[in-house]
């Protein structure tokens, strides 16, 4: 399997098709194997019930009308009604059982991709679209449920009752089904074998472009705050007609493929059929070939062509499907980068000391170093902020902290161990994180606060607002907790976003807590008031903010100035003024401003 950073990207050419693709697909077809294999017999009985139709019609021809036996002709008769029936019901109730095991199948294949990228690493959702993303989950994984509910049991059931029709037509007459098969065969299996190739192309394109569709649209949505500020819609518009028409290009030419192979195949049909009325049109004159046999020759002709083309057809969906699956299938073998390696031992209680011993970081191999050789002490209990140039490596700081990233070269340690050797479950337990902007899922005021921790109870949750101050802000909302949030908090301002936020961050009581600026988005007073709860939160836990607003780090014990990926200088606020560096200079715009 492959680590998510060597994903390969939109543009580059995909694995061709094969036995990785269909084995993503078995695990979760395995536990309805009997099921399968039940579907599959009714199958058979279907396509074989059906095949005796056209040799009973010549018995009843030959024996029953030509011989003018009246007791042969009512057989062949009762036996084609009875061969229609049970064709009819076997075939019914396979479609039914395949279709619910399609179903069953791929309800677990959607969870098992969703809960394989709810584990994937940050950098992976930093590199990927999440229009991309989401086109894997929804139109991908319905492109397979059209072929395993529907299209699955015709393609199966078409290519039964091909070779049994071929089986048929040699034991009725060796020459004729020679004759005709010899021009059927070659040409079909040639023109099967071009689309194949071309059509995998073309349908890899066509699953790239509505990716590219969903994609463009979704980020379009989530910024249409941004595209109406700067008048870009007509921008946004043209663009999304571009990527829509790259899709409509992609569909067109799988479209002009199939143009092609169908009515081809339509010509390579007729030839099969002057073949047969010809030759055997010239035996049966000769009376070298009984007319029931000819007639019967003539139906499974006409029924062996009809599969093929039917099949010709069910190619077309079967090759998208084969392209939704290889996405699929590349997805679920990315493998997260950051996961636990086996060896990491139970840390137990948590002191809380943090550092970077001698890290380097890059995001991508070929990338300039985003750190270089930082050695930073982060001492239990206190709280340390990290301030400097935008672009410096602030935040890389903070994610190597939380280990969204390991580092290229060095190592960051909690209570003196690699974070490397600590499970990451007992590392998420241990720490919290509040972003710049709060992200709010939807639901309640209440819910989004106990997302921290699902067994907190209502007085909990509440006493941490208490703590914060917010619960009067709470109050003020038109159901208090119980205000229902919509997707990514809208109807929230972004004050009050950020103190749900860091309500749901204290709720975890962590052992570290993260803040990137997490009191960027409210006013003064709310500021002040937050600043102060958080104050009271920190104390006796190991606190890391990063601090634009220099009045937050004045207020912390120790400060981290980073520079170009470096830690250019380090010490307590009074420190660093008396030393008249960067911080000093930086500290005294901020008072200027």
């Amino acid at each position: 399997m492959r680590r998510s950073a060597d994903l390969p990207l939109p543009d580059e050419p995909q694995p061709h098709f094969g036995r990785r693709e269909l084995r993503v697909v078995w695990p979760y077809l395995r536990p309805y194997a009997w099921r399968m294999f039940g579907a599959a017999v009714l199958l058979i009985v279907s396509q074989g019930s059906a095949l005796l139709v056209p040799y009973l019609l010549s018995h009843a021809i030959d024996a029953g009308i030509g011989g003018r036996d009246l007791r042969a002709l009512n057989v062949a008769t009762l036996g084609m009604l009875a061969s229609a029936t049970v064709s009819w019901a076997s075939l019914r109730i396979s479609v039914m059982v395949a279709g619910r095991v399609g179903e069953l199948a791929l309800q677990q294949l959607r969870v098992a991709v969703f809960e394989h990228l709810t584990s994937l690493d940050m950098g992976f959702f930093e590199r990927e679209k999440a229009g991309r993303l989401v086109s894997r989950l929804t139109s991908d994984v319905e492109t397979l449920e059209l072929l395993v509910t529907e299209s699955f049991v015709q393609f199966a059931s078409n290519a039964v009752y091909l070779f049994g029709s071929i089986a048929v037509l040699f034991s009725l007459d060796l020459r004729l089904a020679a004759a005709s098969l010899a021009i059927v065969v070659p040409l079909t299996t040639a023109a099967a074998i071009a689309f194949r190739v071309r059509s995998e192309r073309a349908y890899t394109a066509v699953r790239e472009r509505i990716a590219a569709v969903l994609s463009y649209m979704q980020e379009t949505v989530r910024g249409v705050h941004v595209v109406q500020a700067f008048r870009r819609e007509g921008h946004n518009r043209a663009r999304f007609r571009e990527v829509n028409e790259e899709w409509v290009d992609a569909n067109v030419e799988s479209f002009r493929l199939g143009s092609r192979f169908f009515p081809l195949m339509e010509v390579i049909s007729l030839a099969g059929q002057v073949v047969v009325f010809g030759y055997g049109g010239w035996r049966t004159l000769r009376g070298d070939l009984g007319v029931g046999v000819f007639a019967a020759f003539v139906l499974y002709l006409s029924s062996t062509l009809e599969p093929i083309q039917v099949l010709s057809q069910l190619y077309d969906q079967f090759q998208s499907a084969l392209a939704a699956l290889a996405k699929l299938a590349g997805l679920l073998e990315t493998e997260p980068a950051i996961r636990d390696d086996g060896t990491a031992a139970a840390a137990g209680d948590l002191e809380g000391e943090m550092a970077l011993e001698d890290v380097t970081f890059r995001y991508a191999p070929t990338d300039h170093p985003a750190l270089r050789e930082v050695d930073l002490p982060v001492a239990p209990g206190q709280t340390i902020a990290l301030t400097g140039p935008t672009g410096a490596g602030k935040s890389t700081v903070a994610k190597l902290l939380l280990r969204f990233y390991d580092p290229t070269s060095g190592r960051v340690t909690l209570d003196g161990r690699d974070l490397r050797e600590v499970p990451l479950a007992e590392l998420r337990a241990a720490s919290a994180f509040v972003p710049q902007e709060g992200f709010l899922f939807t639901g309640t005021i209440r819910d989004n606060v106990r997302f921290a921790r699902p067994d907190a109870s209502d007085h909990e949750v509440e006493s941490v607002c208490r703590m914060l101050g917010i619960d009067q802000v709470i109050a003020h909302l038109p159901d208090g907790y119980d205000t229902h949030v919509r997707e990514r908090g809208a109807g929230l301002s972004g004050g009050e976003k950020q103190l749900v936020a860091i309500a749901r961050a204290l709720l975890a009581d962590p052992r570290v807590l993260v803040l990137d600026e997490a009191t960027s988005a409210l006013d003064a007073q709310t500021e002040a008031q937050v600043e102060g709860a958080l104050r009271v939160a920190a104390a006796g836990r190991t606190t890391v903010v990063i601090a634009h607003r220099l009045s937050t780090a004045a207020r912390a014990h120790r400060i981290a100035v980073i520079e170009g990926g470096r830690v250019a200088e380090f010490g307590s606020h009074d420190e660093l003024i008396a030393k008249g560096g960067l911080y000093a200079r930086l500290y005294q715009h901020w008072l200027e401003g």
